[in-house]
């Protein structure tokens, strides 16, 4: 499924290394946000971290908010 999805190690490796974000942190000059859910299943919090850390040594306006309980999606919830 994961080959489906992103693509396949061996066949795609120059396409997945030009397109990294952790390789490309370095063009990413604007002030920044990176928000990230404790519990998301897709995008890791140690792969968030490693982005903040990639980015963090060419930009120094990253901000960094972990939402603990939080996946990988926002859920609104209306107060009553």
């Amino acid at each position: 499924m994961r080959v489906k999805l992103v693509g396949d190690p061996i066949k795609d490796a120059v396409q997945l290394e030009q397109t990294s974000l952790l390789k490309q942190a370095k063009k990413l000059t604007q002030p920044l946000l990176l928000a990230y859910g404790g519990e998301d299943r897709r995008v890791p919090y140690e792969h968030g971290t490693l982005l903040r850390k990639a980015v963090e040594q060419h930009n120094p306006d990253v901000e960094w908010i972990l939402y603990g309980d939080e996946g990988h999606g926002w859920i609104a919830i209306k107060s009553a």
